[in-house]
């Protein structure tokens, strides 16, 4: 079976290789759509119904950073065999901020699959987004590639944190609510900034993106947003997933407990479910500090949410401030890691972590922010 060998060369945002495999950012319309093409084919979307052709099409084309630079092609013979598509975004620690690329639709043409075709293409979409000066790449790796992205770097951050606690009522504030809209973006915005300020994983948005964002649960029959009013005062939202709630954010003076008792009174979320998909170091949730609060949180070092470092000396720069240390767990000159020491790079909390634990946090991607 042949392989391709995978040669870097020094012209800009395009890599080859010997055997005339060129990884770069496609150059017109008319190659994203063969790229969308492919990416469709390879993820079962074809043929199921228009709706859901057209509404994977507008995650691509609709999304706010779309660009033809941000779809990333590997050609053979001038055909596009495979594809990498890059979500521009910023991630939030605290008052630090870093560029994350997003890899996501990540896949290669059946008919040129198991040729090593994929480690070029990942090696290239790295090379390419690490000259552009992003500080991460990010991907959600599917259960069926378990382990893969570990070669490239890449390792499970994520804690993926849930919290509990009994929604009874507390006070007699009736709330209701109403399907969210554009108008209201701003204040979703102040909002979600204020409740998710020290969560680690929080997304800055865009107010495109936030219109983005609401346009696509519209489009979905399992998934409801929704904004929260008090005596007709809008003072939150809540996105709901199979009446589960995975994000919520609402002015500091009212009640988590509450409003989780008015939803579950008008059916808007499960009765028997305490558990929500949000980050402990909610505002919403440090709020309700001295109730019975569970929290539950798991890791995997090898897949779900993972993060590979592109920009070694800024992030170093920034522990050193964090912890007043140098950072100096470099394990080879081109600048890998462990698991362990990404985690400690980045300050995220992690189960086998020993070190800096005061200036841990747990990482969390929300639902919506996923790539």
């Amino acid at each position: 079976m042949d392989h391709f060998e995978f040669r870097f060369f020094s012209y800009p945002f395009c890599f080859r290789s010997k055997m005339m495999l060129e990884v770069r950012a496609v150059k017109n319309q008319d190659e994203a759509e063969i790229a969308f093409a492919i990416a469709n084919r390879s993820f079962g979307a074809e043929g199921v119904n228009i709706q859901e052709n057209q509404n994977k099409k507008a995650i691509w084309f609709s999304e706010p950073s779309y660009s033809l630079n941000n779809i990333i092609v590997a050609m053979f013979s001038e055909r596009i065999i495979g594809v990498v598509r890059i979500v521009p975004k910023i991630v939030c620690r605290n008052e630090i901020q870093y560029s994350v690329a997003g890899f996501t639709s990540i896949c290669i043409d059946k008919p040129f699959r198991d040729k090593g075709i994929s480690v070029s293409l990942m090696e290239g979409a790295i090379a390419i987004t690490q000259e552009r000066g992003f500080d991460l790449a990010m991907l959600v790796a599917r259960k069926a590639v378990d382990h893969y992205y570990v070669q490239f770097g890449f390792h499970g951050i994520s804690s993926y944190e849930k919290v509990a606690m009994e929604a009874i009522s507390v006070s007699e504030e009736e709330m209701n609510f109403e399907p969210a809209g554009d108008g209201l973006i701003p204040f979703y915005s102040s909002c979600y900034d204020e409740n998710y300020s020290e969560c680690f994983g929080a997304f800055l948005r865009s107010h495109a993106q936030w219109k983005f964002i609401l346009h696509l649960i519209f489009q979905r029959k399992d998934m409801e947003a929704l904004t929260i009013l008090f005596k007709g005062e809008v003072i939150g939202y809540c996105f709901i997933q199979d009446k589960k709630i995975c994000e919520i954010a609402a002015l500091p003076k009212f009640s988590l407990i509450t409003i989780l008792f008015n939803l579950k009174l008008l059916d808007k979320i499960k009765a028997a479910d305490d558990w929500l998909d949000i980050p402990s170091n909610h505002l919403l949730v440090r709020n309700c500090r001295g109730r019975d609060i569970r929290i539950q949180r798991r890791e995997c070092s090898y897949g779900g949410h993972m993060a590979r470092v592109l920009q070694y000396k800024k992030l170093a720069i920034d522990y050193a401030k964090r912890t007043g240390k140098s950072f100096d767990h470099l394990s080879d000159t081109n600048g890998n890691i462990s698991h362990e020491n990404l985690c400690r790079l980045l300050g995220c909390w992690t189960m086998n972590g020993d070190f800096e634990n005061r200036n841990v946090l747990p990482f969390n991607l929300n639902y919506m922010d996923q790539f």
